[in-house]
């Protein structure tokens, strides 16, 4: 190989490498969330472990720090707990950016939200300049029926005890409240 060729490849690995290795998280990092309880979450551990049958409903939401309806989101759940009671499981799933983790906590900690928090891995779905297209990446993974939306936040999908997708979207689109006693009644 000649050499401007082989110092053209070595630079190109070493770009490409250290592009990948800049959307993993470092352990300090992992370590912020594990004090905080927030764990990592993609596609398979969501499915493997997460939406495993409990004989609970669960509600996975993607939301982000700032957006406007995640307050919503918090008190939706807080009112779901009470007519539910324990029918249903909440699954919180943030696509903010890494370098937002401390607001992530702060909105957790201001909604006095102590549920299952996860955090979408961003060596699994690239962190760009807009976070809804992470979540938008991680819902389609998780979602094929929800693949034909537009991405925004906070955004719900309810999966069943058997994690077959149950409804979808957004609260100010859908009454899930409604479409969950309706099932819970069909039971």
């Amino acid at each position: 190989m000649k050499p401007k060729l082989l110092l053209l490849t070595l630079t190109f690995l070493h770009l490409l490498t250290t592009t990948l290795n800049a959307q993993e998280l470092k352990q300090k990092q992992l370590d912020y969330l594990s004090q905080h309880g927030i764990e990592l979450i993609d596609s398979a551990k969501l499915y493997n472990e997460v939406l495993k049958d409990n004989g609970k409903v669960k509600m996975v939401a993607i939301f982000t720090n700032y957006c406007v309806g995640t307050p919503y989101l918090f008190k939706d759940i807080t009112k779901m707990k009470e007519q539910f009671g324990d029918k249903m499981e909440y699954i919180l799933c943030s696509s903010a950016p890494k370098k937002r983790m401390d607001d992530l906590v702060q909105v957790l900690k201001a909604n006095n939200y102590t549920g299952k928090v996860y955090f979408i891995d961003p060596a699994q779905y690239k962190e760009k300049s807009d976070d809804r297209k992470k979540g938008f990446d991680f819902r389609n993974a998780i979602c094929e029926p929800c693949r034909d939306e537009v991405i925004g936040t906070p955004y719900r999908i309810f999966f069943s005890t058997k994690s077959e997708v149950l409804f979808h979207g957004y609260s100010s689109r859908n009454d899930f409240e409604k479409m969950l006693t309706e099932y819970f009644s069909n039971e």
